[in-house]
């Protein structure tokens, strides 16, 4: 079935309904997708204060959803998922044994394996390693993960005690 409009070849703006620039909504209507985040941005620039306090709002009524979608995001693991990970540590880091209250973050931290997912901050999930607090998750991330690096500094330690 033909969408409605579907014999315009550009929005009344000029640009070309492309099949990377066509969104078709439920109804079947077409849209021009440049449209659509223009005006997307033009309603947060005249409502940025607003919107950044009703999340604002909706994060400190709804923390587990937020930290949820943040987990499925970041790590493709669900809330049940990481408190299995976390009951299974006894509820602290799996490196040095250090309970997360009064860490930085005040939750042990997802560590992955970064050479199985380049990503920056995103993992597949299936390379999840364990949870560290945030100093454990730092050092080795400013290690990057070099095991040489890390014996060195340990080394380095034992010299000057």
């Amino acid at each position: 079935m033909p969408t409605k409009g579907s014999r315009k070849t550009h929005c009344k703006w000029g640009h070309e309904y492309t099949e990377e620039n066509t969104y078709i909504d439920p109804r079947n209507h077409r849209s021009c997708r440049k449209c659509i985040n223009k005006s997307k941005r033009k309603h947060y620039d005249q409502n940025s204060t607003t919107i950044k306090e009703n999340l604002r709002l909706e994060r400190i009524e709804n923390p587990n959803k937020f930290r949820e979608q943040e987990l499925l995001r970041c790590y493709g693991i669900t809330i049940e998922q990481y408190n299995k990970l976390l009951e299974a540590q006894g509820g602290v880091c799996a490196a040095c044994g250090k309970s997360p209250e009064g860490e930085r973050f005040g939750k042990l931290l997802i560590d992955h394996d970064h050479s199985c997912c380049p990503q920056k901050r995103n993992s597949c999930g299936k390379c999840i390693r364990g949870l560290l607090c945030a100093s454990c998750n730092l050092t080795l991330g400013n290690a990057h993960e070099n095991i040489q690096r890390l014996e060195a500094l340990v080394d380095y330690i034992r010299k000057h005690r």
